[in-house]
């Protein structure tokens, strides 16, 4: 409501607008009920930001992540990229657009940026180690991603026990899984009928969700 009101009041604002497309991005894909069309709103939003100033960094990587959202991989490798170029030195987006570009599936540059991101910033985020985890995955190192999906806790997010949960179940450790297990039905009662959406919404590749299905079987948690 914030945010709305603060889009009549200065409408041509890029922050605002920019602002808004994260906040429905984020109610579209974690599923949140009560709002209409939120991925659609999401994208008219940073399209508008984006329009309007197209050199601001934040603004592009926004757009970047809601193609993303959008499953347009190429449109948000090529928005992260142009953010990129605005600051390549810029630690404040760097994480998050080595994040985009992981989940967009450009293989090659992800790891660089990600180690970048994390040597350079002893503050940053627990993306980072989710784009590194989605890398060992695809690459099938499993002990590696185990690493990775403990390296952080975020608990209020049902993706923290998701996380750790198929990952546990990857390497072999069905029990301690099955308490991750149990943690993430408690955040989502409805992840078994509605997983594989919630997975695919940031997953966009078949063979990684399918490992992330595979763990997740393991240690019990079957997706209806």
């Amino acid at each position: 409501e914030a945010l709305t009101h603060a889009g009549k009041q200065d409408p041509e604002c890029c922050h605002v607008l920019g602002s808004l497309a994260v906040l429905y991005g984020t109610i579209y894909n974690l599923d949140i009920d009560g709002f209409a069309d939120p991925l659609d709103k999401a994208v008219e939003y940073a399209g508008k930001a984006a329009f309007i100033n197209p050199n601001n960094q934040r603004t592009i990587g926004i757009l970047a992540l809601v193609r993303l959202y959008s499953s347009d991989l190429a449109g948000a490798t090529s928005a992260a990229h142009q953010a990129l170029d605005l600051n390549p030195n810029s630690l404040y987006v760097l994480d998050g657009l080595a994040w985009i570009l992981t989940f967009s599936g450009d293989w090659d540059n992800v790891p660089c940026l990600d180690e970048i991101a994390i040597t350079f910033n002893p503050y940053h985020r627990g993306i980072e180690h989710d784009s590194l985890w989605i890398v060992f995955l695809r690459q099938q190192k499993f002990e590696l991603a185990h690493e990775e999906a403990f390296s952080r806790q975020r608990l209020w997010l049902f993706w923290d026990p998701l996380i750790k949960a198929s990952t546990l179940g990857l390497v072999g450790n069905e029990k301690e899984g099955q308490h991750y297990a149990r943690k993430l039905l408690q955040l989502r009662p409805d992840f078994p009928p509605k997983g594989r959406r919630l997975i695919g919404n940031f997953i966009k590749f078949e063979e990684i969700a399918s490992r992330i299905e595979q763990g997740l079987r393991r240690v019990g948690l079957e997706i209806l």
